[in-house]
Formats: C-alpha cells, structure tokens, sequence
C-alpha cells in the first residue's frame, strides 16, 4: 500500500481491525525483516521473548535488544500517520 492508501485506511472507522491489519503489515514490510520477524513473532504470533530466542537461535538479551530497535522502527516508518497509530506497539 501507499501512503495515502494506508492513510485512507487509518481514516475509514468502518473497519477498523482489517484496516489496522493492512496497514501494520504494510509497514513491518518496510522494515529490516530482523526486526519486523521479531515483531511478528511477539505480536502476530503471540510468542515468548524465550521461546522467540529459541527459535531464532538467539540469546534473550537480544530478542530484547530487537524488540526496543523494531519498535523505534515501527513507529518511525508509521510516523507519516501520526495519532491514526498511536498505541498500537
């Protein structure tokens, strides 16, 4: 999606949970994929910070260390959006 698609998205209340969907997966694709697997896995997947350092063969401290990156990046790539995103990671 573009930027005025997913604004439109972020604007149209009448679908709110599909139109978030979009527009999250939107910009966790515009991100570094480390990061945004690392989101995904915590978020969309409802994993551990343990068991994501399990399956990534990585130690916790940074799982950790990707979620603070992943969530700066999240929010630098959403910023065009401003309050539409607010509270969303």
């Amino acid at each position: 999606l573009g930027d005025d698609e997913m604004m439109n998205l972020a604007q149209d209340s009448s679908n709110s949970t599909h139109n978030y969907r979009d527009i999250v997966a939107t910009l966790l694709a515009r991100m570094p994929e480390a990061l945004a697997r690392i989101l995904t896995l915590y978020y969309i997947d409802d994993m551990s910070q343990g068991d994501i350092a399990r399956r990534e063969g990585i130690s916790l401290s940074a799982v950790k260390t990707k979620m603070y990156r992943g969530r700066a990046e999240f929010r630098k790539v959403g910023q065009p959006f401003g309050n539409y995103l607010e509270g969303l990671i």
